[in-house]
């Protein structure tokens, strides 16, 4: 049930062949429609080639355009890189210039590959509060745009922040949604939309004086001696740990404590060690002063075993999807998003699912995060859903991640919603809770996909994660759980892989 599914699925998918070509027409109104956003905020933008960061044109930060219709000239017709040459070229992305040209100033937090930009910020927002809320971007590695009002003066920087924290002012831009990212083949997508709330102004903290504010915090405090090193940061990680930071803010903020007040700086494995102390406990429980208890032994034994009665197996999708948790991997923009559409219309209607498969009706959340309401009514037109009855189906385009209330959000979901039979996460990527620094991958996927696992089972529901598989895929005809994007704790934890 592990390996081979994919192949089942693709001969149900005659309806969906024509999908990419769709597709490419889609995200061509995406850059029109999101075009038009930004010029309501007088966001000055440029056209970037598909799948590339790198700017189409020369001196980008003066000809960046206002004009709605000049940009539609250049999605229509392509852009004449070379003045007069006559070859153009097909516009596929958008890149927004920062600082007071356009009104804006990011913070850009980099999480990409093993890089800490969120550990940074948990570590400055530790010691000098809370970021307020303003617009925000997820960029197409899972890493924040946080936008925030310019102001005179504004730079771009690199690290000076905070590790992996960098800053996008005068002189620089940003790639803008629906524009895709280049390594990842994701969207960058807008967790907070332009419009649906004002700029937030730029806490003096924040950026223009953080680097001056953390070295007089460091000056202030005084050193800490051989003999108190470890007490005094042991007690400031249980502190961290009470306010509910993640265990790779707290490392991330225990090592900048070391080298800036430890005389001498305690060994790099000692400070691991305390962080890993106090990362046993969940975030923000009361680190207890005695040992918990052991988890209780449950045993059976083996002819009660088999005497035992269960509930018959109950299905989302007969012989393809059970309850429990399953994976639909593949390769970015290759259909994943209209299979699972397909599958949660076809539940919440009790009609065929892949045109083939009779459904029995129930309630569906589709977490569609990668995604906007206008796309998914017009996909769900497509499907030609105009006049169903879609009430049993409840969409979501954004939801706390998962360690930050968004298990707590399903379960009270399931709790509400009786008649429930599948819940679809479309992805993984975007729900799951970020990790940076140096982690065991394994564990934490492991950990990641257990608690959705432990959820689906406790609940007798299905659980469908979408997810990507590696460059290349499976092509070569081997495991197709080892083309699955991220460690073996993802495939070894599922009950069932597509």
């Amino acid at each position: 049930m592990k390996t081979g599914s994919i192949i089942f699925l693709s001969k149900r998918l005659k309806r969906f062949f024509w999908v990419k070509k769709m597709m490419n027409a889609e995200f061509r109104g995406d850059l029109r429609y999101w075009a038009s956003q930004y010029f309501k905020r007088d966001w000055k933008i440029f056209p970037l080639p598909y799948q590339s960061k790198i700017p189409m044109m020369n001196d980008w930060q003066n000809r960046a355009t206002g004009d709605f219709d000049t940009f539609k000239g250049w999605l229509d017709s392509g852009y004449e890189k070379v003045d007069g040459d006559g070859s153009r070229l097909e516009v596929g992305g958008i890149g927004i210039v920062t600082g007071e040209t356009s009104g804006i100033f990011v913070l850009d937090v980099d999480v990409s590959g093993n890089k800490q930009g969120a550990a940074s910020l948990s570590a400055l927002e530790a010691k000098f509060g809370k970021l307020p809320q303003t617009v925000e971007q997820q960029t197409g590695t899972g890493g924040r745009h946080i936008i925030f009002k310019s102001f005179a003066g504004c730079k771009n920087s690199a690290g000076k922040i905070g590790g992996d924290l960098d800053a996008r002012g005068n002189g620089g831009y940003i790639v803008a949604a629906p524009s895709i990212h280049p390594d990842t083949g994701k969207a960058y997508t807008w967790t907070i939309e332009p419009g649906v709330i004002p700029l937030a102004e730029c806490p003096k903290w924040n950026i223009r004086n953080a680097e001056r504010k953390a070295d007089a915090i460091a000056h202030t405090t005084g050193g800490i001696t051989n003999g108190q090193r470890n007490a005094t940061l042991t007690s400031l990680a249980g502190t961290m740990q009470k306010r509910g930071l993640s265990d790779v803010a707290i490392l991330a903020a225990l090592m900048a404590d070391n080298t800036a007040r430890c005389n001498p700086p305690l060994p790099e494995a000692e400070i691991k060690k305390i962080a890993a102390s106090i990362g046993r406990y969940p975030a923000g429980e009361i680190i207890p002063t005695q040992r918990r208890e052991n988890t209780p032994v449950v045993s059976i034994g083996g002819n009660e075993l088999m005497k035992k009665e269960f509930t018959e197996q109950r299905w989302a999708v007969e012989a393809l999807i059970p309850s429990g948790l399953s994976i639909l991997a593949g390769a970015p923009k290759g259909g994943k998003s209209w299979i699972a559409l397909n599958l949660a219309e076809s539940i919440a209607t009790g009609s065929f699912a892949l045109e083939k498969i009779e459904i029995e009706r129930g309630d569906v959340l589709y977490l569609a995060l990668e995604d906007t309401e206008r796309r998914l009514q017009e996909r769900l037109q497509n499907l030609g859903l105009d006049n169903e009855d879609l009430s049993l189906l409840t969409c979501v385009t954004s939801c706390p991640r998962q360690n930050d209330g968004g298990i707590d959000f399903l379960s009270e979901w399931l709790t509400e919603h009786s008649g429930a039979r599948l819940i679809i996460i479309d992805t993984l990527q975007c729900f799951r809770t970020p990790h940076g620094g140096k982690v065991d991958d394994y564990a934490s996927d492991y950990e990641t996909l257990t608690e959705l696992k432990n959820l689906a089972d406790s609940k007798g529901v299905a659980i469908l994660v979408i997810h990507h598989t590696r460059k290349g895929g499976d092509k070569d005809g081997g495991d197709f759980a080892e083309s699955i994007r991220g460690s073996q704790g993802i495939s070894g934890t599922a009950d069932t892989l597509s």
